[in-house]
């Protein structure tokens, strides 16, 4: 998405790294909130006390359903894009080969 908001095709790839390293670097901040401020974050249920089984099968149930549904939906978006990035290239082959 940080991509199609640029006007420039390499500024919306160096905002989209920008982006990917600060969530990437928020990832262990998140994970670790429960332990590090004790005020209204419940306990981490899975990792330390376990879950009843059948609480973990349904977690892992939707765990793959939506993994397979982001995985879907991310085939669909990146082919458009592709193409569109196919036809630039040729576009510009073509004009250098023309002149």
């Amino acid at each position: 998405m940080v991509r199609a908001y640029a006007t420039e095709e390499e500024r919306g790839v160096r905002f989209a790294a920008i982006v990917g390293i600060v969530g990437f670097i928020n990832v262990p901040i998140v994970f670790l909130a429960t332990t590090l401020w004790r005020t209204q974050h419940p306990v981490p249920t899975i990792f330390q006390k376990g879950l009843v089984p059948a609480m973990l099968l349904t977690l892992l149930v939707c765990l793959l359903a939506f993994t397979l549904l982001y995985t879907y939906l991310l085939l669909r978006a990146v082919s458009p894009r592709q193409l569109e990035a196919e036809i630039r290239r040729s576009k510009q082959n073509i004009e250098g080969k023309s002149i």
